[in-house]
Protein backbone atom coordinates (compact mmCIF):
# COMPACT_ATOMS: atom_id res chain seq x y z
CA UNK A 1 0.00 0.00 0.00
CA UNK A 2 0.78 3.65 -0.25
CA UNK A 3 1.29 4.03 3.42
CA UNK A 4 3.60 1.42 3.81
CA UNK A 5 5.81 2.75 0.71
CA UNK A 6 5.94 5.83 2.46
CA UNK A 7 7.03 4.48 5.87
CA UNK A 8 9.76 2.75 4.15
CA UNK A 9 11.46 6.21 3.18
CA UNK A 10 15.03 6.33 5.32
CA UNK A 11 15.13 9.36 7.07
CA UNK A 12 18.37 10.93 9.27
CA UNK A 13 17.79 11.26 12.62
CA UNK A 14 20.03 13.98 14.90
CA UNK A 15 21.80 11.65 17.88
CA UNK A 16 24.88 13.73 18.76
CA UNK A 17 26.28 17.36 18.40
CA UNK A 18 29.70 18.67 19.35
CA UNK A 19 31.72 22.10 18.92
CA UNK A 20 34.88 23.59 18.39
CA UNK A 21 37.44 21.65 21.16
CA UNK A 22 35.05 18.98 22.03
CA UNK A 23 36.50 15.03 21.00
CA UNK A 24 34.05 13.44 18.44
CA UNK A 25 31.15 10.92 20.19
CA UNK A 26 33.05 7.73 21.34
CA UNK A 27 29.80 5.70 19.36
CA UNK A 28 31.11 7.54 16.09
CA UNK A 29 30.21 4.65 13.29
CA UNK A 30 32.28 6.07 10.29
CA UNK A 31 30.92 4.95 6.71
CA UNK A 32 27.47 3.97 9.00
CA UNK A 33 26.16 7.33 10.42
CA UNK A 34 26.98 10.56 8.52
CA UNK A 35 29.19 13.56 9.39
CA UNK A 36 27.40 16.64 8.61
CA UNK A 37 29.04 20.19 9.66
CA UNK A 38 27.05 23.46 9.91
CA UNK A 39 28.20 26.44 9.23
CA UNK A 40 26.60 29.95 9.21
CA UNK A 41 27.66 32.46 6.53
CA UNK A 42 29.68 35.33 7.21
CA UNK A 43 28.38 38.94 8.10
CA UNK A 44 26.16 40.13 5.34
CA UNK A 45 25.38 43.74 4.82
CA UNK A 46 22.13 43.98 5.94
CA UNK A 47 23.70 42.54 9.78
CA UNK A 48 25.61 46.07 9.87
CA UNK A 49 22.47 48.32 9.08
CA UNK A 50 20.33 50.18 11.50
CA UNK A 51 17.20 48.93 9.41
CA UNK A 52 17.37 45.60 7.51
CA UNK A 53 13.90 45.80 5.34
CA UNK A 54 14.94 48.37 2.76
CA UNK A 55 14.73 46.47 -1.05
CA UNK A 56 18.52 47.09 -1.49
CA UNK A 57 19.05 44.14 0.83
CA UNK A 58 17.48 41.73 -1.62
CA UNK A 59 19.90 38.61 -1.62
CA UNK A 60 22.52 40.84 -0.19
CA UNK A 61 26.33 39.72 -0.29
CA UNK A 62 28.69 39.44 2.42
CA UNK A 63 30.45 42.30 3.77
CA UNK A 64 34.60 42.80 3.64
CA UNK A 65 34.39 41.18 7.18
CA UNK A 66 32.34 38.59 6.03
CA UNK A 67 34.57 37.75 2.79
CA UNK A 68 37.21 37.64 5.58
CA UNK A 69 35.34 35.58 8.41
CA UNK A 70 35.08 32.66 5.20
CA UNK A 71 38.62 33.05 4.74
CA UNK A 72 39.67 32.06 7.89
CA UNK A 73 37.46 29.12 7.64
CA UNK A 74 39.91 27.43 4.78
CA UNK A 75 42.16 25.68 7.05
CA UNK A 76 39.65 24.08 9.63
CA UNK A 77 37.43 22.60 6.45
CA UNK A 78 40.33 21.55 4.57
CA UNK A 79 40.75 19.03 8.12
CA UNK A 80 37.29 17.91 7.72
CA UNK A 81 37.52 15.98 4.21
CA UNK A 82 33.52 16.22 3.34
CA UNK A 83 32.10 14.74 0.03
CA UNK A 84 30.02 17.32 -0.35
CA UNK A 85 29.18 21.07 0.63
CA UNK A 86 25.49 21.79 0.40
CA UNK A 87 24.70 25.73 0.15
CA UNK A 88 21.30 28.03 0.67
CA UNK A 89 20.97 29.25 -2.62
CA UNK A 90 21.53 33.08 -0.85
CA UNK A 91 24.94 35.18 -2.37
CA UNK A 92 25.87 35.58 1.45
CA UNK A 93 25.54 31.52 1.88
CA UNK A 94 27.26 31.12 -1.82
CA UNK A 95 30.07 33.57 -1.31
CA UNK A 96 31.01 31.77 2.02
CA UNK A 97 30.99 28.06 0.69
CA UNK A 98 33.01 29.09 -2.25
CA UNK A 99 35.60 30.97 -0.35
CA UNK A 100 35.89 28.69 2.62
CA UNK A 101 36.18 25.24 0.35
CA UNK A 102 38.14 27.17 -2.69
CA UNK A 103 41.28 24.84 -2.24
CA UNK A 104 39.42 21.67 -1.41
CA UNK A 105 39.07 20.19 -5.06
CA UNK A 106 37.11 16.85 -4.46
CA UNK A 107 34.29 17.96 -3.19
CA UNK A 108 31.07 18.34 -4.82
CA UNK A 109 28.83 21.91 -4.18
CA UNK A 110 25.27 21.51 -4.79
CA UNK A 111 22.77 24.52 -3.84
CA UNK A 112 19.50 24.15 -2.79
CA UNK A 113 16.21 25.82 -1.00
CA UNK A 114 16.07 23.15 1.48
CA UNK A 115 18.76 24.66 3.66
CA UNK A 116 17.91 28.15 3.20
CA UNK A 117 16.41 31.04 5.25
CA UNK A 118 13.08 30.50 7.00
CA UNK A 119 12.78 34.12 7.47
CA UNK A 120 11.49 34.77 3.90
CA UNK A 121 9.20 37.93 4.81
CA UNK A 122 12.79 39.46 5.10
CA UNK A 123 14.47 41.12 1.67
CA UNK A 124 17.69 39.40 2.89
CA UNK A 125 15.79 36.36 3.06
CA UNK A 126 14.60 36.44 -0.99
CA UNK A 127 16.83 35.00 -3.72
CA UNK A 128 17.29 35.47 -7.05
CA UNK A 129 16.98 33.09 -10.02
CA UNK A 130 20.14 30.36 -11.39
CA UNK A 131 20.44 32.96 -14.32
CA UNK A 132 20.73 36.02 -12.25
CA UNK A 133 23.14 34.48 -9.59
CA UNK A 134 25.74 33.53 -12.63
CA UNK A 135 25.82 37.06 -14.15
CA UNK A 136 26.82 38.47 -10.74
CA UNK A 137 30.31 39.38 -10.86
CA UNK A 138 30.55 39.32 -7.14
CA UNK A 139 29.81 35.35 -7.40
CA UNK A 140 31.38 34.98 -11.20
CA UNK A 141 34.50 36.33 -9.78
CA UNK A 142 34.88 33.34 -7.22
CA UNK A 143 36.71 30.76 -9.06
CA UNK A 144 34.67 27.43 -7.27
CA UNK A 145 31.27 28.99 -7.67
CA UNK A 146 31.18 27.39 -11.56
CA UNK A 147 31.32 24.17 -9.94
CA UNK A 148 28.32 25.26 -7.86
CA UNK A 149 25.32 22.86 -8.79
CA UNK A 150 22.04 24.87 -9.37
CA UNK A 151 19.66 22.64 -11.05
CA UNK A 152 17.41 23.04 -7.84
CA UNK A 153 17.27 26.64 -8.06
CA UNK A 154 14.25 28.28 -10.07
CA UNK A 155 12.70 31.69 -10.93
CA UNK A 156 11.08 31.68 -7.34
CA UNK A 157 12.50 28.82 -5.01
CA UNK A 158 12.23 30.84 -1.63
CA UNK A 159 8.73 30.88 -2.35
CA UNK A 160 7.90 27.18 -2.07
CA UNK A 161 10.87 26.41 0.82
CA UNK A 162 9.24 25.57 3.39
CA UNK A 163 6.64 23.14 3.01
CA UNK A 164 7.49 20.04 5.26
CA UNK A 165 10.93 21.50 5.15
CA UNK A 166 12.41 19.21 8.35
CA UNK A 167 10.46 15.93 6.81
CA UNK A 168 11.51 16.92 3.48
CA UNK A 169 15.71 17.77 4.52
CA UNK A 170 15.86 14.43 7.06
CA UNK A 171 14.76 12.62 3.87
CA UNK A 172 17.19 13.85 1.30
CA UNK A 173 19.99 13.70 3.69
CA UNK A 174 19.54 10.04 4.36
CA UNK A 175 19.07 9.40 0.68
CA UNK A 176 22.75 11.17 -0.24
CA UNK A 177 25.10 8.48 -0.29
CA UNK A 178 28.09 10.88 0.65
CA UNK A 179 29.20 10.55 4.68
CA UNK A 180 30.77 13.83 5.13
CA UNK A 181 28.65 16.37 4.72
CA UNK A 182 28.88 20.52 5.21
CA UNK A 183 26.25 22.43 5.26
CA UNK A 184 26.55 26.46 4.61
CA UNK A 185 23.43 27.99 5.70
CA UNK A 186 21.58 30.20 7.99
CA UNK A 187 20.60 31.30 11.80
CA UNK A 188 16.85 30.11 10.90
CA UNK A 189 17.47 26.89 9.42
CA UNK A 190 19.96 25.99 12.48
CA UNK A 191 17.56 26.59 15.26
CA UNK A 192 14.67 24.60 13.26
CA UNK A 193 17.16 21.76 12.35
CA UNK A 194 18.21 21.31 16.35
CA UNK A 195 14.77 22.07 17.43
CA UNK A 196 13.36 19.57 15.34
CA UNK A 197 15.92 17.23 17.10
CA UNK A 198 15.02 18.33 20.51
CA UNK A 199 18.21 19.54 20.73
CA UNK A 200 19.82 23.08 22.31
CA UNK A 201 20.69 25.78 19.63
CA UNK A 202 24.26 26.07 19.77
CA UNK A 203 25.12 30.29 19.49
CA UNK A 204 26.59 30.12 16.37
CA UNK A 205 28.09 33.50 14.95
CA UNK A 206 29.26 34.32 11.62
CA UNK A 207 31.26 31.75 9.98
CA UNK A 208 31.18 29.92 12.98
CA UNK A 209 30.25 25.98 12.84
CA UNK A 210 29.06 22.94 14.82
CA UNK A 211 29.40 19.02 14.21
CA UNK A 212 26.61 16.79 14.22
CA UNK A 213 26.06 12.68 13.97
CA UNK A 214 23.02 11.31 11.92
CA UNK A 215 21.65 7.79 11.77
CA UNK A 216 19.75 6.83 9.01
CA UNK A 217 16.10 4.86 9.99
CA UNK A 218 14.94 2.74 7.58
Amino acid sequence: SRAAALKKVPVAKLCNVWEPGWPPPPDLKLGLDKIVYFVRHGQSTPQIAADRRGEEFLDPPLTAKGSKQALDLQATVGEWEVQLVVISPLTMALQTACIAFEAQYEVVFVATPLVTEVYTDLPESQGRSAVDLMADPKLTGLPRFQDVELDLVDETWWLSAENDRMQRFAKWLAARPEHKICIVTHWGFLHEVFRNGQVLTPQLGNCHWVATQWTVNS
